[in-house]
C-alpha cells in the first residue's frame, strides 16, 4: 500500500499527499462495469442494424471471459484473436482482460 503521509511533488508551486487527492482508476473493465450499472439500457455498440445497451454488452464480455477461463487460459496467458474490428473483436478487448489472460490483436490486413 502507498503510504498516505507522503508529498507529491507537483512542480515548485504545489505539493498534495495522497489524502488529498481521490484516485480512482477508471481502467476500461472498470468503465464497462459502471456504464452496465448506470446505463444499462441505453446504447453502448452498433454494428450495422444490430445494437446493444451496456447491460447486453456487458453479459456477451462475462460470457466471453467465462469461455476463455473455461478453455484453460491461466491468468497472464496471452490469447490470440484474428478478426476483423467488429463486435467480437471489440468484445475480446474487455472479455479476455477480465479472464486475466493478455489479448493480442492480429490485424486482419497483414
Amino acid at each position: 500500500m502507498v503510504e498516505s503521509r507522503k508529498a507529491l511533488p507537483l512542480g515548485d508551486y504545489i505539493a498534495l499527499t495522497y489524502q488529498d487527492v481521490f484516485v480512482d482508476l477508471l481502467t476500461p473493465l472498470r468503465f464497462l462495469e459502471r456504464a452496465a450499472n448506470f446505463l444499462a439500457g441505453k446504447p453502448a455498440v452498433y454494428y450495422r442494424d444490430r445494437g446493444w445497451t451496456y447491460a447486453e454488452f456487458n453479459r456477451r464480455v462475462h460470457a466471453l471471459a467465462a469461455a476463455v477461463r473455461a478453455a484453460g487460459v491461466d491468468r497472464g496467458d496471452r490469447v490470440a484473436v484474428l478478426a476483423p474490428n467488429t463486435p467480437p473483436m471489440l468484445e475480446a478487448h474487455y472479455g479476455v482482460p477480465l479472464a486475466g489472460a493478455v489479448l493480442v490483436p492480429i490485424n486482419i490486413r497483414l
